[in-house]
């Protein structure tokens, strides 16, 4: 169960930098505590870890594409 104080999670996965910059920005306002995967295979890695409570899936990645890590 998660407490009131504790933050929100949202992980960002995409291969471009710049995407998960402008993002993490976006949701660190919101109040949200975020990961970053540059790929799907770390995605999946860090879901299993740390389970966020919304996820942002870029489609074309390498390693493991959106689509497989959904």
């Amino acid at each position: 169960m998660i407490s009131k104080d504790s933050p929100k999670k949202a992980l960002i996965v995409d291969d471009e930098m710049t995407n998960r910059l402008i993002l993490r920005s976006l949701l660190k306002k919101q109040g949200y505590e975020t990961l970053e995967a540059e790929n799907g295979q770390q995605a999946v890695d860090l879901f299993r870890q740390k389970s966020p409570g919304i996820i942002f899936m870029d489609v074309m990645m390498p390693i493991m594409d959106g689509y497989d890590a959904t």
